[in-house]
């Protein structure tokens, strides 16, 4: 596939998307903070890709959230932002792997 996850205009899916998986389609780009505009997304997986700069906190704003997955292959940085790390106590997000180059912990995978 390739390409960047900013070429998407997420505003356009409103609350129609309920799962979104673009693991592995060699993908480039930022995380776009216009992810948390997915109002009724459950599952999000951006494994896999080429992502680089930090977890946006707007992910916190995806409540509806059980599976959250950015790991293998990413050069992101930073620490999971508490708004994600809420979506498992407050909103019962059931399953959130980080890569292990990002400080995380909330998250169900383990890093060494």
């Amino acid at each position: 596939m390739g390409g960047t996850l900013d070429e998407v205009d997420w505003s356009s899916f409103g609350t129609s998307l309920q799962g979104l998986n673009v693991g592995g389609c060699n993908l480039r780009s930022t995380i776009p903070t216009e992810l948390g505009l997915l109002e009724v997304v459950t599952h999000l997986w951006l494994d896999s890709n080429n992502l680089v700069g930090t977890i946006p906190s707007e992910l916190g704003q995806l409540t509806n959230l059980k599976v959250l997955n950015i790991t293998f292959g990413e050069a992101l940085e930073g620490t999971v932002p508490q708004e994600v790390c809420d979506l498992q106590t407050l909103h019962g997000l059931q399953e959130l792997e980080i890569d292990c180059s990002v400080e995380c912990n909330c998250c169900t995978n383990t890093c060494p």
